[in-house]
Formats: C-alpha cells, sequence, structure tokens
C-alpha cells in the first residue's frame, strides 16, 4: 500500500469513527440514564456504534502503521476499555 492509499484509508476510517460517534449521541439525546437502561433498541444502536468505532480504530493501528505511530492512544488500552465497559452494561442489556 502506498503512502497515499493509507491516507485515503485513515481518512475513511476516520470518517466512519466520526459518523458512528454521531449518530450514537442522535440516538441517545435527550435520555435520561433510565430511559437508555429502559430502551434496549437504542442500547444496541449504541453499541452497534461502539463496535464500528472500534473496528475502524484496529484497522488504523493494524494497516496504517506509521499514522498510528505518529498519533499515539493516550487512554487505557482498547482491550482493557472494552472489556471494562461490557462488563458494565452487560448487566443492563
Amino acid at each position: 500500500m502506498s503512502t497515499d492509499d493509507a491516507g485515503l484509508r485513515v481518512s475513511d476510517y476516520l470518517a466512519h469513527m466520526l459518523e458512528a460517534a454521531r449518530l450514537a449521541g442522535e440516538y441517545v439525546h435527550g435520555f435520561s440514564k433510565a430511559d437508555f437502561l429502559q430502551d434496549r433498541r437504542t442500547q444496541q444502536a449504541v453499541v452497534l456504534n461502539l463496535i464500528t468505532i472500534g473496528e475502524a480504530a484496529g484497522r488504523i493501528a493494524n494497516e496504517c502503521k506509521e499514522f498510528a505511530t505518529a498519533h499515539p492512544f493516550r487512554g487505557r488500552r482498547c482491550g482493557a476499555c472494552a472489556t471494562v465497559w461490557r462488563t458494565a452494561t452487560s448487566t443492563s442489556i
């Protein structure tokens, strides 16, 4: 893959991540925590978009090494974060 191809792929993945984040925010806009926990469809829609974000981030890390190296992850490791998130929501889904 050329550097130009990698740049296009990164921009595509970032666009997918931004769209998924926008959609998830749109789905929960105006919801209280209690409303969200009562609405299984909304929970599943948000989860799907979080998965989309994670998959795109993983593809950037795996396929676009130069970009990933230049933009290191500064939070908790993705695997640890996903594990905590799944554990926290599994009782309410």
